[in-house]
């Protein structure tokens, strides 16, 4: 993932943009063929984003990963307005160049304080920016080069969680779209509702909720 960093400097991007967008309940979009490197911020509703043949669902207050070269289909919620922001960075030839340097990253991972000011800088700067500028390629890239770091540091901060904290988090992460209470998350990882919260607020400062 470093080598990311090295190769995808500002003179490869050739252009960067971002949105926030409300759709009202049922809203659906595309199919479309993507072309770029794109985060897309899911802050209310829900979305179900089918990549060529496998359907994700994404929560609120996940951040997701779209790579270029995938055929894309959006479905909003049903019973509320779904709303998200994103970013989006052009890399000419980056299917053959940096694809599977990526294959390691998560599709989907909580949004961060940094990954949502960095979204929010760039929307301050668009109305005077064109997507070529230097300062919109170079907030794009950070907005990127985030979603990489956060993702690297978790891996190294697992290697010194309590094992039911990886458990549980890996149970988080894979079956986020099922219904889960704390009672059945400890079950799942042998331990008291009581204990799970004190591993969490010890390893990761936080609650398993």
């Amino acid at each position: 993932m470093n080598s990311i960093a090295e190769h995808l400097q500002i003179e490869r991007a050739s252009a960067a943009d971002c949105g926030t967008i409300v759709y009202s309940p049922g809203g659906k979009y595309g199919p479309r063929y993507q072309k770029d490197l794109q985060l897309v911020l899911l802050h209310t509703g829900r979305l179900n984003v089918t990549i060529d043949d496998t359907c994700h669902t994404v929560t609120p207050g996940h951040a997701v990963l779209l790579k270029p070269g995938h055929r894309e289909f959006f479905e909003f919620a049903r019973d509320q307005e779904t709303w998200h922001r994103w970013i989006a960075v052009t890399v000419p030839g980056f299917k053959e160049e940096y694809e599977a340097k990526l294959n390691d990253l998560p599709f989907m991972m909580p949004i961060s304080a940094e990954l949502n000011k960095l979204t929010d800088i760039m929307l301050d700067m668009k109305p005077g920016a064109s997507s070529e500028s230097p300062q919109m390629r170079c907030v794009g890239l950070a907005a990127l080069f985030q979603f990489t770091h956060e993702h690297t540091r978790e891996c190294d901060g697992n290697h010194h969680s309590h094992p039911s904290v990886l458990q549980a988090k890996t149970i988080i992460h894979e079956r986020f779209g099922e219904e889960w209470t704390l009672n059945k998350l400890a079950d799942h990882v042998n331990v008291t509702p009581e204990h799970l919260i004190r591993l969490f607020n010890s390893h990761e400062r936080t609650t398993p909720m």
